[in-house]
């Protein structure tokens, strides 16, 4: 079986992250990193993304850690514009996800208040 931490460090790959600074991103997602990954769970994996997104915005909220992850030729202004993309299009998906409860009771919103 999988851990909620070894999930996480799927979708993080490429970027070093200790273990305590990834267990607050996944508990601050409302995730517990030893528990076991449900892969048929919307809710999980919604907040896995959630996790994700903080690490992203993370590195994108401190350039010396954007100077660590760029590779070659790429320039920081490059990466950032590449990075803040990637979070855009994260925040995106995160919202458009269902998550169980909104599965079992159809997709709901409220137009006007």
């Amino acid at each position: 079986m999988m851990t909620n931490l070894k999930r996480f460090e799927m979708e993080t790959q490429g970027i070093n992250i200790p273990y305590e600074e990834a267990a607050i991103y996944l508990q601050e997602a409302g995730i517990d990193p030893e528990s076991t990954y449900d892969a048929t769970s919307l809710t999980s994996k919604k907040k896995l993304f959630k996790a994700v997104l903080g690490v992203l915005e993370t590195i994108s909220n401190n350039p010396a850690l954007m100077k660590n992850y760029t590779s070659g030729e790429d320039t920081v202004s490059y990466f950032h514009n590449n990075l803040t993309k990637r979070i855009n299009e994260l925040e995106r998906k995160i919202r458009m996800m269902q998550d169980d409860e909104s599965k079992e009771n159809g997709n709901f919103f409220m137009l006007y208040n």
